[in-house]
């Protein structure tokens, strides 16, 4: 890769991690600081994004400062209009699934207490992530730590008390709400906890029933009607009784409900706790391609 220049400094582009039209992000490295590693989102500079690419950033630091003290949500090192920079903190859980592995299920059990938690933490202060899917997870090697990253379409609870409905869907096809597909809906907290419920499910299974392949899907359409129908498209006797009760559970709040995160964070807890006293799995992942386990 290439130096670049961020905010009078200097940097080396280690890694690109995503690029669309607004902006690019990068993993690069301070070579005047030991080669710290950091994570850097940059706006384009194309002059016909130019409003789109401030107005995301300026959403994600607005976001992320009214966030702070939340253990999981990331501390911003420098903001200056074009460019946010993160310190690197770690991995993303969709590179588990790109190595053709997946998450026992104890640790898709800690997985979710640890994003419960984070998720009852954000929603507490009326903020809707709305982009909620594996690659926006990080996480350290014990899995004891887990942080939520890009709040670029992140929005707050108060925004949609207005009957503001949906236009488009928001956030990433594969992963977004069913209730996203209606027109007559609005995005709330339980449309995260949807999301999320989909995640858990691709964490274990390592695909979702709406993929015709890692990287095809079918139709919006097809996928929406999948989605509505989780008991026909995405349950089996792969998964344990509590993914499934906490789909139903999500699948089945009123549009205004606050969640009860608790019961479900205790849910996950005593899987945890159960897998762990009867020995069932260890700390690992599984290796999708010879049923070994092998260390996360």
């Amino acid at each position: 890769m290439s130096y670049k220049k961020f905010d009078n400094k200097k940097y080396y582009i280690e890694k690109i991690l995503t690029k669309n039209n607004y902006y690019t992000t990068y993993i690069a490295l301070d070579t005047n600081d030991n080669n710290k590693k950091y994570v850097i989102k940059a706006k384009e500079n194309t002059n016909a994004k130019e409003n789109i690419s401030n107005s995301s950033l300026r959403n994600e630091y607005n976001i992320i400062t009214d966030l702070k003290g939340i253990t999981g949500v990331p501390k911003i090192i420098n903001y200056n209009g074009n460019t946010i920079i993160y310190e690197h903190l770690g991995e993303n859980f969709e590179e588990i699934v790109k190595r053709d592995k997946v998450l026992s299920i104890k640790n898709c059990a800690m997985f979710m207490v640890n994003v419960l938690q984070l998720l009852m933490n954000i929603h507490n202060k009326n903020i809707l992530h709305r982009d909620i899917k594996p690659s926006n997870f990080i996480y350290d090697k014990t899995m004891q730590n887990i942080w939520i990253i890009d709040f670029n379409i992140s929005t707050y609870c108060s925004s949609y008390k207005n009957n503001v409905y949906n236009k488009n869907i928001i956030g990433t096809p594969k992963y977004c709400s069913h209730n996203i597909y209606d027109k007559n809906t609005k995005y709330t907290k339980r449309d995260d906890l949807i999301s999320l419920g989909y995640v858990l499910f691709y964490l274990h299974l390592g695909f979702l029933p709406w993929q015709k392949s890692r990287v095809c899907y079918y139709s919006d359409e097809t996928i929406k009607t999948m989605k509505k129908n989780p008991k026909k498209h995405l349950y089996n006797n792969k998964n344990p009784l509590e993914f499934k009760v906490y789909m139903e559970y999500c699948y089945n709040l009123d549009i205004n409900e606050d969640p009860d995160y608790k019961i479900l964070v205790n849910m996950f807890y005593n899987l945890h706790k159960k897998i762990s006293n009867d020995n069932i799995e260890s700390n690992i992942v599984k290796d999708t391609n010879n049923e070994n386990f092998v260390y996360l």
